[in-house]
């Protein structure tokens, strides 16, 4: 993927339609394309599972027939579809169809067809950074930013950490405020184990979204890391006084006690872990913490049953605390996604409307031929 250039395919966009003698004759360019276009109508109808389906069908039949020396053609035609639609559509045009593609990519990773994921994936790719160099309003970049950020998160999430370094820090570049891109490179910092750099987005991420609790929690555990003891504690100490009570508060009361323990103020340490406690009694976590903390403070009898809670913790079906933590951070990029798809009905209009158009026009050039 180049970061700074279109790519050589997505030039197509802007050049005369290839000649039709420098397409094999093997594939049959044209019929491709009218079924490419269907897909697309069915897309801006608002058929969007329908059309991912339909799209995977049609090129895997493509590739069953043809092996996959066909996915640079495919690639071409479905382009030069699209640079015409643009024609009628405008840039706009560009922004559904490129979450099309983006779910099409998930899709041929779920179905294990690596050769169609890798060209979905390319595809989506160049698509988003050519509307991210052509849109020229506010509207635009901001989805765009959006659009880059997305499919990051899709390549993070197939540990192509690498890409999605690249296209994350394309996300900002465009909108330095993008949620989901901050979350993202945190996320991909933190799991190198590089947390300078992970406390840096993290405390850009709390300035644009402060209700973001799961961001709040990391970055309070990364400042931990890197000797900020006193920050990581306030921040602690505010996720424990906001109502919500969930797997990010347990681990909240969990690493402000642990500052406590590590500071020797067992009295605070304990009872903070037993009004943690109080407000997650389905927590088998807490307790276990609580004994451990009861059997080393040698002044305190311990009486917690540490046995029963480690007993309860091995029935718990629900994950853990720490478990939800080892993940790929999600929460920005899940409210991301939401947006997008709220935001691609008026550009559904606009490539439903540069359908029809191109429809007209095919149905006069035939019936004049």
């Amino acid at each position: 993927m180049r970061a700074k250039a279109i790519t050589a395919a997505l030039a197509i966009l802007l050049l005369p339609v290839l000649a039709s003698a420098a397409q094999p004759r093997s594939f049959k360019k044209k019929d491709f394309q009218k079924q490419y276009r269907r897909v697309l109508e069915r897309y801006a109808e608002g058929d969007f599972e329908d059309a991912v389906s339909s799209l995977v069908e049609l090129e895997s039949a493509a590739v069953a027939e043809y092996g996959v020396k066909v996915l640079d053609r495919m690639l071409k035609a479905k382009l030069i579809v699209l640079r015409d639609l643009m024609v009628d559509g405008g840039i706009e045009v560009l922004a559904p169809v490129t979450l099309l593609h983006e779910d099409t990519y998930v899709a041929y990773l779920d179905l294990g067809s690596s050769p169609l994921a890798r060209h979905s994936r390319t595809m989506t790719a160049d698509l988003v950074q050519f509307y991210a160099k052509q849109g020229d309003s506010q509207e635009s970049q901001l989805m765009a930013s959006g659009l880059m950020a997305s499919l990051a998160g899709r390549f993070q999430e197939a540990y192509l950490d690498s890409a999605a370094a690249e296209l994350f820090a394309l996300a900002l570049d465009v909108d330095p405020r993008n949620a989901a891109a901050l979350q993202g490179l945190a996320g991909l910092y933190e799991r190198r184990g590089e947390y300078d750099r992970t406390v840096v987005y993290l405390e850009q991420l709390a300035d644009v979204d402060p209700l973001n609790r799961e961001g709040r929690l990391r970055l309070a555990v990364n400042l931990m890391r890197v000797d900020r003891q006193r920050k990581s504690g306030e921040t602690l100490r505010q996720l424990i006084d906001e109502p919500d009570s969930d797997w990010i508060l347990s681990l909240a009361y969990q690493e402000l006690a642990r500052i406590l323990t590590d500071n020797a103020d067992f009295t605070s340490a304990r009872s903070l872990l037993e009004e943690a406690v109080g407000r997650l009694p389905r927590d088998p976590s807490l307790p276990i913490q609580l004994a451990y903390l009861s059997d080393r403070e040698e002044s305190v009898d311990g009486d917690i049953d540490l046995l029963v809670w480690l007993r309860r913790s091995a029935e718990d079906d629900g994950e853990s605390p720490r478990y939800l933590y080892s993940q790929i951070p999600k929460s920005a990029l899940e409210d991301l996604r939401r947006a997008l798809r709220q935001e691609r009905q008026d550009r559904l209009l606009l490539l439903a409307a540069a359908l029809d158009g191109h429809a007209h026009f095919d149905a006069a050039a035939e019936a004049g031929s």
